[in-house]
């Protein structure tokens, strides 16, 4: 904890400063068992322990107390903010591994829920690089009416999906997403089979007609008579990757949430065992320069004639960019063209 925060509470007379503390803990609702650890690493700060404070209070030791008081009401803050920020990221983590907690801020920043009275919708998370967006959206029924559709819905195995999405982009103008689903569930199933079920979607650059996400301002999400907007914060860099020799392939691209290129359009009857389903076979280059095998990898091609325009996520695979040197397609390795 920052002295300087501390410091800011000696001027604060004893009322003032158990008044505050009153007020932090009415405003920031979480349980007793967390509370107490956060009181713990107040008076850690101080270093006394919880029977000191106890009785530097009853004997109105002033300057101390307000010193733990000062650390009880930075701790709350700093310790609630994160506890808050990791329940936030709850949604999302049921379905994505790996590197979440390196991005916890900027998936925070996704995180919307609106209602009526007889809906709940929500984006549980969204992540984003300069050729995918991916969100997990949720619907649950509220009212009695509300409840009996979703059952009704979810009874039949299907998906709730927004009933519209658009992408409002930095210029202005807006595009209206035709072609995405909502198909993609956790491990685990993640739901409440009487009423509530969440899954994964993506949508790419191509079904916007656009040539970078980095173009798009917000997302609007319409369901159930409820809209949402949600904010295109980039998860992370994405990283061009550059061929050791020539090759059709062109313009790779690398992110912490998958990657894009540009190849030849192959018949899926042509490809043997050990391709994807684009065709191509794909290898991710260690950073030791070992080869790794795709695992849940997750594929959208965009017809360009002869070409397609392949957009791969890591299978809900949040990866550390610093554990790769690159990836090898169709046994040619593309590098890197920093770090």
């Amino acid at each position: 904890m920052s002295k300087e925060i501390i410091d800011t509470f000696d001027d604060l007379t004893l009322e003032e400063t158990n008044k505050l503390t009153e007020d932090i803990d009415t405003i920031i609702t979480i349980d007793e068992e967390t509370k107490e650890r956060i009181k713990e690493r107040a008076f850690e700060e101080v270093g006394i322990s919880n029977q000191k404070v106890a009785r530097i209070h009853k004997r109105k030791g002033y300057k101390m107390w307000v010193k733990v008081a000062a650390c009880i009401a930075s701790v709350f803050v700093i310790g609630s903010v994160t506890v808050y920020a990791s329940g936030m990221l709850e949604g999302l983590s049921d379905y994505f591994t790996g590197e979440v907690a390196d991005y916890k801020d900027k998936i925070s920043d996704t995180i919307q829920t609106a209602s009526n009275k007889d809906y709940e919708i929500a984006i549980k998370g969204a992540l984003l690089d300069e050729n995918q967006f991916q969100f997990v959206f949720m619907v649950e029924g509220k009212s009695k009416k509300g409840k009996k559709i979703v059952s009704e819905v979810l009874a039949t195995g299907n998906m709730f999906s927004p009933d519209e999405v658009y992408a409002t982009l930095k210029d202005h103008s807006k595009k209206k997403v035709e072609h995405y689903s909502i198909s993609r569930w956790s491990n685990d199933q993640v739901q409440n089979a009487d009423n509530d079920r969440s899954g994964v979607a993506k949508i790419i650059t191509d079904e916007l007609g656009i040539d970078s996400m980095a173009e798009v301002e917000y997302f609007e999400f319409y369901c159930k008579g409820i809209k949402l907007t949600v904010d295109a914060v980039m998860t992370g860099e994405t990283i061009s990757l550059k061929a050791e020799k020539k090759t059709e392939i062109k313009d790779v691209e690398l992110s912490p949430i998958g990657f894009s290129f540009i190849g030849k359009d192959i018949e899926i009857d042509e490809a043997t065992e050990d391709v994807l389903l684009t065709g191509h076979k794909i290898r991710y280059i260690k950073k030791d320069g070992t080869l790794e095998e795709p695992q849940n990898e997750s594929y959208d091609s965009w017809d360009m004639g002869d070409m397609v325009h392949v957009v791969a996520d890591f299978g809900m695979v949040i990866q550390d960019l610093d554990e790769y040197k690159g990836i090898q397609i169709d046994g040619v390795n593309f590098y890197k063209t920093k770090n």
